[in-house]
């Protein structure tokens, strides 16, 4: 069975991969963990309100072994801190760069 993680997330932020799907994603660093969501489309709709907007979510990934990450918006890539020093490239949630030791 799966635990609930009910804690806030230490960091958000949004990316975009090499062929321009977004991902909202979410770093718990107690857990080590990064969840990516793909992000399907912004539906735009009028209420009573005025014209309002609604992101529509496709799958999530797990990234395990992340200690912190940031995105490299210029690059469509997300630059990741694994768990033991290491440095790993991803487009999306996937590995494009192979693991570099940080001393």
């Amino acid at each position: 069975m799966l635990k609930k993680n009910t804690s806030a997330a230490d960091k958000v932020f949004m990316s975009t991969d090499f062929v321009g799907r977004q991902f909202l994603c979410f770093l718990d660093k107690e857990s080590k963990t990064l969840t990516c969501i793909r992000i399907d489309g912004i539906k735009d709709y009028k209420d009573n309100d005025g014209h309002n907007s609604a992101l529509t979510f496709g799958s999530s990934n797990i990234l395990k072994g992340v200690s912190d990450a940031t995105p490299c918006p210029d690059l469509g890539m997300i630059l990741a801190m694994g768990a033991v020093d290491s440095l790993c490239l991803y487009s999306g949630t996937t590995k494009v760069g192979l693991n570099c030791k940080c001393h």
